[in-house]
């Protein structure tokens, strides 16, 4: 009876050792993936969109794939990343949660709809012609031992618009299809990795950047400010201790009256005095919400100088655990008007 018991616990010991190795919980740069990535088993995905050589946010199919492997990886296929999406912030539309999607919250330049590239590649139409064609150099000619004559030049369609990839988006994370994309235009696009893959950095390698993420509420009023503030989402890949805070700048503190610095920039709403701390691989949403003098000031200056909206400064301070300290920025447009 005592060797089975012991030969029970030794299973149980060993099984719990091969789930901890096997990174199952989607920690970001665990054991064989990259840094700035999720492991979800026996592969890795970016946590977040990546870039082309150049820093373009964005590419074309051909970029894409030549930049994943760059990095040692690849360009994931649409099932994988449909199959990822309850575990990585897959790009939404403007009604998924951002909390758990990519979702456009850059109000500067408008709002919009939100789509990823897959490696999968599909064609418009019949024929091998869609996907493509050699076309004849100029330089091209006939065998002279058979006498076969030069063949006409014809140009080349190296990127036809008949060739599109397939594009996936959150679906409230179950994922979905989005059309698809001629491989020419330029969309955002994340890497895959297998484990263990000679790309693919030792754990102990310094965090990237997309290891702490900052996702904010961008339409902010100054009423639904007041009441119930914004809650800004925060991702952390490792342990983080954090503080955040809502700011103006100095130049609009004064014009409203709720600054006491004339350099300084004026803090009108903060998540607390004592620095909070994520689990590694959650996220919290943090309630930022100014004090009763601040917001009547603002409320009063900005129906009386006729000022429809204000420009904020979310700023949040991140220490990884064994990590830097990060200052993280995003800008908030605060609005007059009806919560």
């Amino acid at each position: 009876m005592r060797t089975t018991v012991r030969a029970l616990l030794a299973l149980v010991a060993a099984t719990a050792a091969a789930v901890a190795a096997a990174g199952v919980v989607g920690a970001q740069g665990s054991e064989g993936c990259p840094t700035g990535t999720v492991d979800l088993g026996t592969w890795c995905v970016s946590a977040g969109f990546e870039r082309v050589d150049d820093n373009r946010a964005q590419g074309s199919y051909l970029d894409a794939t030549q930049a994943c492997t760059r990095r040692g990886g690849y360009l994931p296929t649409a099932e994988m990343l449909v199959g990822a999406a309850g575990r990585v912030a897959l790009a939404g539309r403007l009604d998924d949660d951002p909390a758990t999607a990519s979702v456009d919250t850059e109000a500067g330049d408008g709002l919009q709809d939100r789509r990823e590239m897959s490696a999968t590649l599909i064609t418009t139409r019949a024929g091998s012609g869609a996907a493509g064609s050699l076309g004849t150099s100029d330089r091209s000619t006939g065998d002279p031992r058979t006498g076969e004559p030069s063949p006409p030049s014809e140009p080349a369609d190296l990127e036809p618009v008949t060739l599109q990839y397939v594009t996936v988006v959150d679906n409230r994370n179950r994922g979905g299809f989005a059309g698809g994309v001629p491989i020419g235009e330029p969309g955002r696009f994340r890497c895959a990795f297998n484990k263990g893959g000679q790309g693919a950095p030792a754990a102990s390698a310094p965090a990237a950047p997309a290891a702490v993420r900052l996702d904010a509420t961008q339409r902010v009023t100054l009423a639904g400010l007041r009441e119930s503030g914004i809650r800004p989402v925060l991702r952390c890949a490792r342990d983080c201790r954090y503080l955040m805070e809502l700011r103006l700048s100095a130049r609009t503190a004064r014009r409203l009256g709720v600054g006491r610095s004339g350099r300084k920039d004026a803090v009108i709403a903060r998540s607390g005095r004592k620095a909070e701390r994520i689990d590694a691989g959650g996220r919290v949403q943090v309630r930022l919400r100014p004090g009763r003098t601040i917001g009547r000031r603002m409320d009063y200056w900005m129906e009386r100088l006729r000022l429809p909206s204000v420009t904020a400064t979310l700023r949040v301070v991140v220490q990884p655990q064994g990590g830097r300290q990060r200052t993280l920025r995003r800008t908030v447009a605060v609005r007059r008007g009806g919560a």
